[in-house]
């Protein structure tokens, strides 16, 4: 029975922490994402330098609910609508019909009036289309800025 109770006592007490696993005994961290559930895992507590905690510093409990997790998801998704080679191919090819046409530049009200549009389209998240990943924002600057070229329109029209 003793035995048991030791070989109890070896096992990591983990806790779930936003997208991780920490050990309140040996502060071993684990990515949720390799773990559906709980580890199972020994305790590296038993080390001489390695204090118990009955607390996680400086992190917060998880209190993602499944349908929040399964909204943020979905949100996940949407980003990666777009994979990195076609936000390359858009973005060179945007670069080359602008540079290919003299470098036009849209006026700052002109770059505003647009981006007020992008800000407020449902395909825009945090300054990037979800359309052709193209960054939108207000700087004057055409090649961090694609409402700034003069060239470029909405792939869905809206200007």
């Amino acid at each position: 029975m003793q035995k048991q109770k030791q070989n109890h006592d070896l096992k990591c007490s983990f806790v779930e922490l936003e997208t991780t696993w920490y050990c309140t005994k040996c502060h071993v961290q684990i990515p949720s994402k390799h773990f559906n559930r709980r580890p199972n895992r020994n305790c590296d507590a038993n080390c001489t330098n390695r204090q118990k905690i009955d607390y996680v510093p400086l992190l917060k409990p998880k209190s993602e609910t499944p349908q929040k997790r399964q909204k943020r998801q979905k949100e996940q998704q949407i980003e990666n609508d777009v994979s990195m080679a076609q936000k390359l191919k858009h973005y060179t090819s945007a670069i080359l019909k602008w540079v290919g046409s003299g470098l036009p530049k849209r006026d700052k009200k002109e770059i505003e009036r647009l981006y007020n549009i992008c800000k407020n389209c449902s395909r825009n998240k945090n300054g990037v289309c979800k359309i052709c990943g193209c960054r939108t924002n207000q700087s004057n600057v055409p090649v961090a800025n694609k409402i700034a070229m003069k060239t470029e329109e909405c792939p869905l029209g809206k200007w």
